[in-house]
């Protein structure tokens, strides 16, 4: 018994996350997009209705002039996905919101980061989302990115997957809004 939960907490403090500097742009891109993607759009207080999209420009930046940065946006993201029944579904509708805006600007810097396990993850909400619209919104921008950036190299694990998964039938989704 010992030996399992030792595997599993050796798995849990994997080298994805690293510490940065406060000041460093992985810090401030980590910072914004936790503050971004955690933001909840549904709050019935008007005072921070529609403060998520201050974050925007500050997110962009520093994902166009730091590949690091972009690269650590993409981490952020995958770990925001990657638990589709345990993440809230406005966090995965805002992570997925801020991809969209990574993959069109900076583009190729963040792009480039979509790796095996990038991918793994999108397939893996694409099978186990449960909420309709995470699933409609990253349906419709899996088609858009197929129709619009199919050149994309780096876009092409991400296209192959959604190529053999958009002909499987989509499950019972619920929309828990």
């Amino acid at each position: 018994m010992k030996r399992f939960l030792g595997s599993l907490s050796r798995r849990s403090s994997s080298s994805d996350s690293v510490d940065h500097r406060d000041d460093s742009p992985e810090a401030i891109i980590a910072k914004e997009l936790t503050a971004f993607c955690e933001s909840n759009s549904s709050s019935q207080d008007a005072n921070h209705q529609g403060n998520e999209f201050v974050h925007l420009p500050q997110i962009v930046e520093t994902a166009e002039s730091s590949p690091n940065a972009a690269k650590e946006a993409a981490l952020r993201i995958r770990k925001y996905l990657a638990d589709p029944a345990g993440t809230p579904n406005h966090v995965q509708y805002n992570a997925l919101m801020i991809t969209r805006i990574l993959v069109d600007n900076p583009g190729h810097t963040f792009t480039r980061n979509f790796d095996t396990k990038f991918v793994a993850t999108i397939k893996e909400l694409l099978r186990a989302g449960r909420d309709w619209h995470v699933q409609s919104y990253l349906r419709q921008y899996l088609d858009t990115l197929e129709q619009q950036r199919g050149w994309d190299e780096d876009l092409k694990l991400l296209l192959q997957m959604w190529a053999k998964e958009k002909t499987k039938p989509q499950r019972g989704l619920v929309s828990l809004s």
